[in-house]
């Protein structure tokens, strides 16, 4: 084991979700174990001295904000990067204004830019709120702090420039998976 230095951690701090996007499942479920302790995490993290990028994902990974804000602080001494990906509803101005302090990059996944095929895509009527909490962010974050991300699936593909041209003129990078 002495030749195993990972150096990207993924975490994923919940399965739930308060969207009901179409491409997953994710929000039919609840978390039925219990919560891990911010500590544990933190140590662990301190401890994997190669580590230079904790990911962390869900579900919905700010329907914990707190958390997120713990391990940020714990790991605040260390050079590791957290990477973020939201779906943006729960991204609001404070929580932008507390993660601005530290070493961060958030993604947000964003489909389409057309406000009805969103309903379609999200199972919800989130598109005002994610755009205004993405405009917001992207006048506090730089563009090597949030960048855009957007699920690629046959409903998806005729939006997906649309996307690319919003994520250009916000002058932030635009990945497909």
């Amino acid at each position: 084991m002495s030749n195993y230095f990972p150096t990207n951690i993924y975490y994923m701090n919940t399965i739930q979700c308060n969207q009901k996007c179409t491409k997953c499942s994710h929000w039919k479920y609840l978390d039925k174990a219990p919560r891990l302790s911010t500590d544990k995490i933190v140590s662990a993290l301190k401890s994997i001295t190669s580590a230079k990028e904790l990911c962390i994902v869900g579900g919905e990974p700010l329907l914990f904000k707190n958390e997120i804000y713990e391990i940020l602080q714990g790991i605040s001494s260390t050079s590791i990067r957290t990477v973020i990906i939201t779906n943006g509803t729960p991204m609001d101005k404070d929580f932008i204004h507390t993660v601005s302090q530290y070493n961060i990059h958030i993604v947000v996944s964003i489909d389409t830019m057309d406000r009805e095929f969103w309903k379609f895509v999200r199972g919800t009527n989130s598109y005002d709120k994610v755009l205004q909490n993405f405009e917001y962010a992207t006048t506090k974050l730089t563009p090597a702090e949030i960048s855009i991300q957007s699920v690629l699936s046959k409903e998806t593909e005729p939006h997906i420039e649309s996307v690319r041209q919003y994520a250009q003129r916000k002058n932030v990078y635009h990945s497909v998976q």
